[in-house]
């Protein structure tokens, strides 16, 4: 038995079984305990750990996400309830059966709702959990947005040519205000991507806490809309899929908070929307000028970038009220057709 399962499980029999998909900062593991089957995550980076043992030490009782049964600071791990192996919402949208992937996608908005709902309230106890591991903040959009320069100084500017305008930094701000904290605001997984997730008898299951953060809820929620928007598998959705789920998801979510059938609430989401075009087409420009070569994992079947970023700066271009973003995303859009050959952002393969 290795060092983490010994310090994590002393003294109990472990029987080491699958390795799940994890990534470059965490390896997530199935075991069994004294014969029970439980599913172990370690980490690289001492920030994910903190924030995922933090938010999902706070929704704890809740029924809302996964139990966490363990913890060990040295290494850094956490012990899991296992959730099975059931599909995630992304195996549904690679796959070849619509129906299901349009259920899976309603699934999924109703699981986002109850994590949402359970976390009303809780920014004290999320709050502490998280300070007595690390002192990142707990609310975190705002320092996305202030990395923007340097990135876009880095991988952009050199082949674009194109400032980004201390404009649209402003209004990008101003968005963080406006859905920051607030009557609004919950614990959120922070990184609803279609993968971070497992198919339950009961519906979806939310797995991935490592960006767990307190913030609107409609940072989430537009990840309907966008959608998908730090995710790899971020194909398009038939408009009226998206919809539904929203619809769903307003439904779990309007007897705790009224404010997602409130004109307020669209405009919320209208401006996450624009936000996070425009964050993550400077985060994905580089790949776009750099090759755009497919995932080396088969499993992974993704967009490619030349068609993905046209798409959310499309989305940025609509956002009339941001007219800095508005202008610079046309501007983006433009300059990128000098260097790429763009093409339509294609449906998810369940829907082509």
């Amino acid at each position: 038995m290795d060092e983490v399962l010994g310090a994590l499980f002393p003294g109990a029999v472990v029987e080491a079984g699958a390795v799940l998909r994890g990534s470059d900062r965490t390896r997530v593991r199935r075991v069994v305990v004294d014969g029970r089957s439980v599913v172990v995550k370690e980490y690289a980076e001492d920030e994910g750990w903190a924030r995922e043992a933090a938010g999902l030490r706070a929704l704890a009782g809740t029924g809302a996400a996964v139990e966490v049964l363990g913890e060990s600071r040295k290494p850094k791990a956490l012990v899991f309830a296992d959730a099975g192996s059931g599909p995630s919402l992304s195996d549904l949208l690679l796959g070849t059966d619509p129906a299901a992937a349009s259920e899976g996608v309603v699934q999924w908005a109703s699981a986002l709702a109850a994590v949402h709902v359970a976390g009303l309230g809780r920014k004290e106890l999320f709050a502490a959990e998280l300070a007595a591991r690390s002192d990142v903040p707990i609310c975190g959009m705002a320092d996305v947005v202030a990395g923007l320069p340097a990135w876009w100084a880095e991988h952009a500017l050199p082949r674009l040519g194109l400032e980004l305008p201390t404009g649209v930094l402003d209004e990008l701000h101003g968005v963080c205000e406006r859905l920051g904290d607030g009557p609004a605001a919950s614990i959120t997984p922070a990184d609803t991507c279609p993968d971070n997730n497992v198919g339950t008898p009961d519906g979806f299951a939310l797995i991935d806490f490592e960006g767990a953060q307190w913030q609107h809820i409609a940072w989430d929620a537009a990840y309907l809309t966008v959608p998908w928007p730090t995710c790899w598998c971020a194909w398009r959705m038939p408009d009226e899929l998206a919809q539904r789920g929203l619809e769903r998801y307003r439904a779990g979510v309007r007897h705790a908070l009224p404010h997602v059938d409130t004109p307020q609430f669209a405009d919320d989401l209208r401006l996450a929307n624009a936000a996070w075009a425009v964050i993550t087409s400077v985060w994905f420009v580089r790949v776009a000028l750099t090759g755009d070569q497919p995932h080396p994992d088969p499993r992974i079947v993704e967009p490619r970038r030349a068609a993905l970023l046209p798409h959310r700066l499309e989305i940025a271009a609509a956002a009339r009220d941001l007219p800095a973003t508005s202008r610079f995303a046309r501007a983006f859009a433009s300059a990128l057709l000098d260097h790429v050959r763009t093409r339509p952002l294609a449906l998810a393969p369940a829907f082509s």
